[in-house]
């Protein structure tokens, strides 16, 4: 979840820097913020920049064997 602990990350898009702050390449972070504006974990501000507009989520999830 190191995405979103950017907290408000204050850019428009995914590059190289953003991509650093968490240690992954541009295109896995780009499909992850992707997915998580799709879920509405991540927003978008006015301004066109991407924002985490929580102070905390909680996720819970089960996961089953197959």
């Amino acid at each position: 979840m190191a995405i979103a602990e950017g907290h408000v990350w204050g850019w428009p898009f995914i590059d190289s820097r953003s991509a650093r702050r968490v240690g992954r390449d541009v295109k896995a972070v780009h499909t992850d913020v992707t997915a998580l504006l799709n879920a509405g974990i991540l927003d978008r501000g006015e301004d066109g920049r991407i924002i985490f507009p929580f102070d905390s989520v909680k996720v819970e999830f089960l996961l089953h064997a197959t």
